[in-house]
């Protein structure tokens, strides 16, 4: 009987040729062993059988039957035995024989897709969210600037306005209630208050013909009323304009009217800018703070002035609002008039100034340089 003797050190290890008989003529298509240098035989499988075929390295590849092929190869490793053996499979004996492979194959594919594809999903609409594009779009260049006018009651003229800011978004106008989450989120507030205020007073100053004193009010985050940031930021922005008509008036609203901010108002208000407690008679402040801070403008909220024509409770509260600001030595500013009889009672109540979509509603730059002519225009003529 013919057996293979495999002799390692002082080891050695018999086979017979029937134990692996079986698992070469089912799995394997070719064995073959041998240096590279020397010639190689072959052991070739067809339907079964096995023949004896001499070949040399130089030989590409074998022909099996069907067409079907198997390429040689020529191992060498480090400290192994300088006899190689090795059995090769095809891919299509592979499909035939064992497709649980390549259907497992192709579900370990697809879902390696599946995932891929969510990762890549959810990092573009990373990108896209706003929290993201914040950081870009919080920049001088991308802030674009309303302005709405502020009007004396009894002439009908604009005495000033406010701006309102809005983020250009590659040509699409972004609001601040999409915005302002990300700003706060992302800490950029005192970024966009600088950008805003500087594109303000740049546009005003370089387009605004001098009509006498102009009020140009701006909203600040509470954080960001620090005397110390603002001050040099402001005034290095005025001279620079050489503008000595344009009156920077600070608004904070009732909300965020605390005590910890009265000092920093108190000290704004020194350095010449007007004060201005916006939405007053909605938040929790009390006369005393009030009147610590002495605010030159107190502003209706416009919920009150909305109910105006219904009397109801809230807006039979606009006289004691009208009151509380006469006690502090402030002038009111009722905001949202959306009509002329607002308008007319709400100045025979003693309320010299107001704002709303009456008048205009916030405009970008050119629009509001044209509502002013056009107010100016209305001045000139001769009344009746």
């Amino acid at each position: 009987m013919r057996t293979a003797l495999v002799e390692r050190g002082r080891f050695q290890v018999v086979m017979q040729p029937n134990s692996t008989q079986d698992i070469r003529a089912r799995y394997a298509d070719a064995v073959w062993a041998g240096r590279a240098s020397q010639r190689t035989r072959v052991y070739q499988s067809a339907r079964g059988v096995w023949t004896d075929r001499l070949v040399t390295p130089q030989t590409p590849h074998l022909h099996l039957d069907a067409g079907r092929a198997a390429l040689l190869v020529t191992t060498t490793l480090p400290g192994v035995s300088p006899i190689s053996v090795q059995s090769v499979l095809l891919a299509q004996d592979l499909y035939q024989n064992h497709a649980e492979v390549w259907v497992g194959a192709a579900l370990v594919c697809l879902l390696l897709g599946l995932l891929v594809q969510s990762a890549v999903t959810q990092r573009c609409q990373h990108f896209q969210s706003m929290a993201y594009r914040i950081r870009f779009l919080c920049q001088p260049a991308n802030v674009v600037c309303h302005y709405q006018p502020i009007m004396d009651l009894a002439s009908g003229q604009p005495i000033g306005c406010e701006v309102l800011a809005r983020l250009d978004d590659a040509g699409q106008l972004v609001y601040p209630d999409h915005f302002i989450p990300a700003l706060i989120a992302d800490n950029r507030t005192w970024a966009f208050d600088a950008a805003v205020s500087t594109r303000a007073l740049q546009e005003l100053g370089a387009a605004l013909p001098a009509r006498g004193p102009f009020k140009v009010a701006l909203n600040f985050f509470p954080q960001n009323l620090q005397r110390d940031a603002i001050e040099p930021h402001l005034r290095a922005s005025l001279q620079a304009l050489g503008r000595t008509d344009l009156q920077v008036e600070l608004e904070v609203t009732e909300y965020n009217f605390s005590p910890e901010i009265v000092p920093e108002l108190q000290r704004l208000k020194a350095d010449g800018y007007y004060i201005s407690i916006d939405d007053f008679g909605t938040g929790y402040s009390n006369l005393g703070m009030v009147k610590r801070v002495a605010p030159d403008f107190v502003k209706i909220d416009k919920s009150f002035v909305f109910e105006m024509e219904d009397a109801s409770l809230r807006s039979s509260l606009i006289p004691e609002i009208i009151a509380i600001a006469k006690a502090v030595n402030s002038q009111v500013v009722a905001e949202g008039i959306e009509n002329a009889a607002q308008a007319t009672q709400l100045r025979a109540m003693g309320v010299p100034f107001g704002q709303g979509y009456y008048f205009a509603k916030p405009m970008p730059l050119e629009a509001f340089l044209a509502y002013l002519r056009a107010c100016d225009e209305a001045a000139k003529r001769p009344t009746l």
